[in-house]
């Protein structure tokens, strides 16, 4: 495909060349199933626009950023570092 995009019509590769080139560059094809591949793009844009529509009547000093993470506070590792206790609790930053 590569080659095909530069016009290079001589250049054939084996499964094994590809699969060698694409592996210390972490390179991978990823298929997405479920609600992730049926996105519907327009709608989500729609829904953006909506919602920057709905904040232009707040000030810019009335914004602010909030994310979540896990704290895994009993979680120790074990001699095969897999995790013992999944006690957890939600911090908002």
């Amino acid at each position: 495909m590569i080659a095909g995009r530069l016009s290079i019509t001589s250049f054939t590769a084996s499964h094994g060349y590809i699969r060698g080139f694409l592996k210390p560059y972490d390179i991978c094809n990823i298929a997405v199933h479920g609600q992730a591949g049926g996105a519907n793009i327009a709608e989500a844009a729609a829904a953006v626009e909506d919602t920057r529509r709905k904040l232009e009547s707040f000030p810019p000093d009335c914004g602010y950023n909030i994310d979540e993470t896990g704290l895994l506070y009993k979680c120790l590792l074990s001699r095969s570092k897999a995790m013992r206790s999944m006690d957890r609790v939600t911090l908002v930053l």
